[in-house]
């Protein structure tokens, strides 16, 4: 077992050395950066008195929970990654704290962090999960988080969605490379939250042998300058929005059509009665239309009695007779 003690904080202490006249006490109180990463810590402790301590770095230890920092009122990063953490707490003193690195623990369940407010990054990937299960999140944390929070790190997590972190609006750049995420639309929708969102990194997820995966995750966000470790150029981006607007127009003129054909023929002449037309909805052929709205059997149509005394109303119609009173509604 080894603790953190005083002497190992001063032997580690760092941008500056005790000086000659300085008692162990003053260096303690003056030091902003401690390093004493892989020094097989296991507890954190004697840290009371760093009062201006700004960067404290303890990965690589055995450390198994957080505790102990209570006091640290000024520290801006800790490094806690490669540990043997299993839950997130013992931070809520720590309301200047910018930067958390936990990555590599064992911690299932994001939480206890509703009261660090100043949170702009969170690292919490690969955790060592039970096998089957995903990382959680606690909603009042995540609520906590969307004011500050702008880097989230939730990589090889096996997670398979990410609702819970559309509430994160203050997001620039998101890592979630080797999770589970099989469908674009869940992406979409937490992007369309992200306004501010740059960067992506998804590479590693099922979804991204879909087909044209790189250029729809393009399209989800104005502001995307880097997916998957690549640039993303405005020339690109342009070009797809381009290519997305014809297609739209595309399928908007191939609705048109559709619902133009799928037109009833209505007589509303007494005399012609609907029984009496002997044509089907599939013989309707558009380019038998006039500009006046009038319609005239195609020749392809089997010249029956009722289908001659139609044809013969509708030319009837085209001399200025408008007794038939046909419309295409």
């Amino acid at each position: 077992m080894v603790k953190l003690t005083s002497d190992l904080i001063i032997r580690h202490g760092s941008h500056s050395k005790k000086q000659n006249y300085e008692s162990d006490f003053q260096f303690l109180r003056r030091l902003t950066h401690v390093y004493c990463q892989e020094k097989h810590i296991d507890e954190i402790t004697n840290l009371e008195v760093c009062r201006s301590l700004n960067v404290l770095y303890l990965y690589d230890n055995s450390i198994r929970s957080i505790k102990n920092l209570s006091s640290m009122g000024n520290l801006t990063h800790l490094y806690l990654q490669k540990n043997q953490i299993s839950r997130i707490n013992g931070l809520n003193g720590l309301s200047r704290l910018q930067k958390l690195y936990l990555g590599h623990n064992s911690i299932t369940v994001v939480e206890g962090l509703e009261n660090v407010e100043s949170l702009t990054e969170l690292h919490i990937e690969n955790q060592s999960l039970p096998p089957g299960e995903s990382l959680l999140f606690d909603p009042r944390t995540m609520e906590a988080l969307s004011h500050s929070l702008s880097i989230l790190n939730v990589s090889g997590n096996n997670l398979t969605e990410i609702s819970e972190l559309a509430v994160l609006s203050k997001l620039t750049q998101f890592f979630a490379a080797n999770n589970q995420f099989h469908h674009l639309y869940d992406l979409s929708c937490a992007v369309r939250s992200w306004t501010s969102i740059s960067r992506l990194e998804l590479s590693g997820n099922p979804f991204c042998q879909s087909k044209k995966y790189r250029d729809k995750v393009i399209l989800m966000s104005k502001r995307l300058v880097m997916l998957d470790g690549k640039e993303v150029s405005e020339a690109t981006r342009l070009f797809l929005q381009s290519w997305q607007a014809n297609k739209e127009m595309k399928k908007t003129a191939q609705k048109q059509r559709k619902d133009t054909t799928d037109f009833v023929v209505h007589l509303t002449q007494k005399d012609v009665g609907r029984q009496d037309l002997g044509v089907h909805r599939e013989t309707v052929d558009m380019h038998s239309l006039t500009a006046e709205g009038s319609y005239f059997l195609p020749q392809s149509i089997p010249l029956t009695k009722p289908n001659k005394r139609l044809l013969a109303k509708g030319k009837k119609r085209s001399e200025g007779d408008d007794s038939t009173g046909i419309k295409v509604v």
